[in-house]
């Protein structure tokens, strides 16, 4: 089963998200969004803050409203924002979210230093119902989730209201990893005592109300609704028979507890005397892990994701990251996931019961079969048979692409695991980013044979689209990639699903200095904005021709070449 817990301080949808993916529970974030937030501001931090909004399906969403620290923007064309010199507490700072036809939306975030922060934030549409004050509601969900309104029980700016009412309600499953993209904020909460939590969720009930004109109505004073919360049965017996009930403060993103919930015929059941969103759910105290991975040679191995389960709970961490925050209390079984998604080892681990400041190491020796280890090396060379110096070569098995993006001389290098045991080829395929071109080689593969060597030439084919990121443990690649140029600067925008953009203020051939916009998910860096970056082109054509360029900052690198539409 997926899971229903979501550690709220781990906050990068970019809080979470690749761009145009999914987030799942994280183990891990040592990043400076890691900070956990005290009673009163300790610090406040000089930070700039971008970010990406879209839909519940993965869609750009424009002309959304941002609102942080009572500044507000709006998203661009292609759903990007940008607030400079935001003071952000160390506590959190709440970055709202308001489009017509939504929900409202947001997340929090918590800086520990100066520096610019990157966030996603995913909206839900509404689907709107109507009814008649004065005879009150009743609606029962697909998902079994109930929202009972009685009779007579509305008022408008506290006066009783008895028109027509337009009706938005949504129910989010505790056992769906979207959940954790498309509910409001993090789970940060204050409890009755006004401490800080984390919070266990076992389901999300939001409704809103409107009169015709659009106008917020609400439930007059001293009257109750009812809602009730579905329990699957995977996940009814690990749930308390009374459980804190928590609504979600649109002004402070914070969930503030109100009350509770009983467990009753395989549903909580709650009464509440507003409406806004309303959460189930248990506060946990948090360590640290953190794991030490090699394979049987003692090589460190990349490209793996860590996961904890006890059967009702599940964590897994992004691909690479091998340190984050878990539960205190709670044996687990931990499973190591390769890039293919198999599980290559298992054990028991816990339980833990440090605080966020201590550390535990476990390490790990994964033993891979013989047909997963496999190194490609070679030349590269381009079309006048010269050694390849601006390129990158491409290992392709059964659809899953692995690069080397660092060349020596056109000397390639690349250590791989194979997903499939059945896969009888390999394509080896050269990018020549000065001449664009590319061209391949296929290479058999042989029972029991671990090395191949091959030379591949860049040459035969047109390269038009293409963009490469690496960062410090990895890289992402896109090849499909569009150039935009406004009044005040020019964009380059990937769109197969790895999302970057790449924007600086130049028209023309020279270096320029501009920024790089990429998920953290999908890279695994924390911060998925590079500022300052230094960016050269080489090439900027007319609409419908190319604009090639190289950018690079810090431990952020990478390549790009984009038709131009605009």
């Amino acid at each position: 089963m997926k899971s229903y817990i979501q550690f709220s301080l781990i906050l990068l949808g970019l809080s979470l998200v690749a761009f145009m993916g999914c987030r799942e529970d994280e183990l891990i974030d040592e990043g400076p969004t890691t900070q956990v937030p005290t009673e009163e501001p300790g610090e406040f931090f000089s930070t700039e803050l971008n970010g990406v909004v879209i839909d519940e399906s993965g869609l750009l969403v424009s002309d959304a409203t941002i609102i942080v620290s009572g500044e507000t923007v709006t998203t661009n064309e292609f759903g990007f924002f940008t607030l400079r010199n935001l003071e952000a507490p160390n506590t959190g700072l709440y970055v709202k979210v308001l489009k017509d036809g939504y929900f409202t939306g947001g997340t929090h975030y918590f800086p520990s230093e100066p520096t610019a922060t990157t966030v996603e934030i995913t909206l839900l549409k509404k689907d709107i119902r109507s009814f008649e004050a004065s005879i009150g509601y009743e609606e029962q969900l697909p998902s079994g989730a109930t929202v009972m309104i009685p009779a007579s029980s509305i008022q408008r700016n506290g006066q009783v209201y008895s028109g027509t009412v337009n009706i938005s309600t949504v129910w989010l499953n505790p056992e769906d990893e979207a959940t954790f993209d498309n509910m409001p904020g993090a789970l940060v909460a204050q409890n009755e005592m006004g401490e800080t939590q984390y919070l266990q969720t076992f389901g999300m009930i939001a409704v809103e109300m409107t009169d015709d004109n659009g106008q917020e109505l609400q439930l007059i004073d001293g009257r109750l609704a009812e809602l009730s919360f579905p329990l699957s049965p995977s996940i009814e017996g690990e749930a308390p028979a009374t459980i804190p009930l928590w609504h979600f403060n649109e002004t402070t993103g914070i969930w503030v507890e109100e009350g509770q919930a009983v467990k009753s015929n395989g549903r909580y059941a709650a009464q509440v005397s507003h409406f806004t969103w309303w959460n189930c759910d248990v506060p946990f105290d948090i360590s640290r892990l953190c794991l030490i991975i090699e394979d049987q040679r003692g090589n460190a191995i990349e490209n793996l994701t860590a996961c904890l389960s006890n059967g009702t709970l599940t964590l897994c961490n992004p691909t690479n990251q091998y340190c984050g925050l878990v539960p205190n209390g709670l044996s687990f079984t931990l499973e190591i996931r390769d890039i293919c998604g198999e599980i290559i080892h298992t054990e028991m681990v816990g339980p833990f019961m440090g605080t966020i400041d201590d550390v535990t190491i476990i390490d790990i020796e994964v033993v891979l079969p013989d047909y997963a280890n496999l190194t490609f090396t070679g030349e590269a060379t381009n079309c006048g048979n010269n050694s390849l110096a601006n390129g990158a070569v491409g290992v392709n098995i059964d659809g899953d692409i692995y690069y080397d993006f660092s060349l020596d001389n056109g000397e390639y290098e690349i250590n791989l695991i194979n997903c499939s045991n059945s896969a009888t080829e390999a394509t080896v395929t050269a990018f020549d980013l000065d001449d664009l071109v590319t061209g391949f080689q296929t290479v058999t593969l042989i029972d029991g044979q671990n090395d191949y060597n091959t030379d591949v030439a860049a040459c035969g084919t047109a390269l038009s689209e293409f963009l490469t990121l690496q960062y410090s443990t990895g890289a992402v690649t896109s090849d499909q990639v569009s150039a935009y140029q406004s009044v005040a600067e020019t964009l380059i925008v990937s769109s197969d699903g790895e999302a970057v953009l790449i924007g600086f203020k130049g028209f023309g051939v020279g270096d320029f200095t501009g920024n790089i916009l990429f998920s953290p998910e999908t890279t695994g860096v924390t911060n998925g904005l590079v500022d300052q970056a230094t960016i050269s082109i080489t090439r900027y054509d007319d609409v419908g021709g190319v604009i090639v360029g190289t950018y690079s900052e810090g431990a952020i690198s990478g390549s790009f070449v984009a038709t131009r539409k605009r």
